[in-house]
């Protein structure tokens, strides 16, 4: 295919008898069509992460399959999409069957970069230092933020921020060294937000740099 473009402008052996239509024609043809196997190459190199039933679920009853895939190829884009399970990041906390509010929320795209973000802090910097964690809360609607007693300008709503536990058992006052430590040495240069709170629970974000204990 390659050969035939190159023949048909830079090496041309006999001179053609076509009329130039069909020459430009037959140029344009060989042209879109290794754009589209290069833009199907992409698509296929683009490794997006699996979507949990209860997830896929819920993206079918609120009717935000295409949002849903179009986050999914977003997070592949930025290479961050295995680092946190993508029902992990949009689920909005442990209440939502108390509070009878849904258990997932997709944030609007203007916000997809800012996860994004604080992705690449938890890959290069979190995990690494404290192990593999779970996501007990990231997106979460106003109402859901309301309901749960979060604060008003929390950057859950903001699609910044994951509350998270380690997966293996750690010492607390361990954990809390690892952390701060991080925050002393990264925080300034990443906006990196850090919440200390009891059971091992910790909140990161990159909405600013600053940390607290709760």
């Amino acid at each position: 295919m390659f050969n035939e473009i190159a023949n048909l402008t830079m090496y041309p052996k006999q001179p053609s008898t076509h009329p130039p239509s069909v020459m430009f024609f037959r140029i344009f043809v060989t042209a879109l069509m290794i754009l589209l196997l290069c833009s199907s190459c992409t698509s296929k190199r683009l490794n997006k992460s699996p979507v949990a039933p209860q997830l896929r679920e819920f993206a079918k009853l609120t009717n935000s399959q295409q949002q849903l895939a179009e986050l999914q190829t977003f997070l592949a884009r930025h290479q961050v999409q295995n680092v946190i399970p993508l029902e992990q990041i949009l689920k909005q906390g442990t209440a939502w069957e108390s509070k009878k509010l849904p258990q997932f929320a997709i944030p609007d795209r203007s916000l997809w970069p800012k996860m994004v973000s604080t992705l690449k802090l938890m890959q290069r910097f979190i995990i690494p230092a404290v192990g593999p964690v779970e996501v007990v809360s990231g997106f979460r609607t106003e109402k859901y933020n309301l309901q749960a007693g979060g604060a008003p300008r929390s950057k859950h709503l903001e699609f910044s921020a994951l509350d998270v536990v380690p997966q293996s058992t750690t010492d607390r006052a361990e954990l809390h060294r690892k952390l701060l430590s991080l925050w002393r040495l990264h925080g300034p240069q990443l906006a990196m937000g850090l919440g200390l709170y009891s059971n091992n629970r910790f909140h990161i974000d990159t909405g600013g740099h600053r940390h607290w204990r709760g």
